[in-house]
């Protein structure tokens, strides 16, 4: 039987679970970094990852879903073609060349899911421009391993997209170290 999916990661970073926990929100991120990683491994996109996106119950796995402007879905469209000219996503998690252009590749969604860890760490989203990213520590942890989370997560939102890491598997073996660093 198929479980039921009762909420959004939205609505659990609104009610403040994990806030500032950032080796607990590391270890889910890795998970979300491998799902996402099966998903580039068979030429899916997602394109549009953000906390509304990931569907959980509690006690089971988190679920990424809306895969609507994924890439898998419209590579073969014609009409899609000549509509993605830019602003593709939801703007707050777009990185720049998504925003840009409407096309991205792994490094796309590498930078939505960093933007999403950093808002599930603080509970809320920064003003920022779009596609400019974490210039700022995500909170105020200041232990070796907060430091390693709030570095990884700035890299992930890098603006230039050759400075992000190259595969979401980097991202996921990287939030696990930093997940074990105390």
């Amino acid at each position: 039987m198929m479980p039921i999916f009762s909420n959004t990661l939205r609505k659990y970073i609104a009610s403040g679970a994990l806030r500032g926990r950032w080796q607990h929100i590391a270890l889910h991120g890795a998970r979300l970094a491998d799902a996402m990683q099966y998903a580039h491994d068979h030429g899916f996109m997602h394109r549009d990852f953000k906390p509304d996106n990931v569907l959980f119950n509690d006690g089971g796995p988190l679920i990424v879903a809306d895969w609507g402007l994924g890439y898998f879905v419209h590579k073969q469209s014609v009409v899609l073609q000549h509509l993605t000219v830019g602003g593709m996503g939801t703007e707050y998690y777009c990185s720049a060349e998504q925003w840009a252009t409407g096309k991205c590749d792994c490094r796309g969604d590498i930078y939505s899911l960093g933007m999403t860890l950093d808002e599930w760490a603080t509970g809320r989203q920064r003003p920022i421009t779009v596609g400019d990213g974490l210039a700022t520590a995500p909170f105020s942890g200041r232990t070796p391993g907060a430091i390693q989370f709030e570095a990884l997560l700035r890299r992930m939102t890098e603006f230039a997209s050759r400075a992000r890491p190259s595969s979401m598997r980097e991202v996921a073996a990287a939030l696990r170290a930093v997940a074990r660093t105390p």
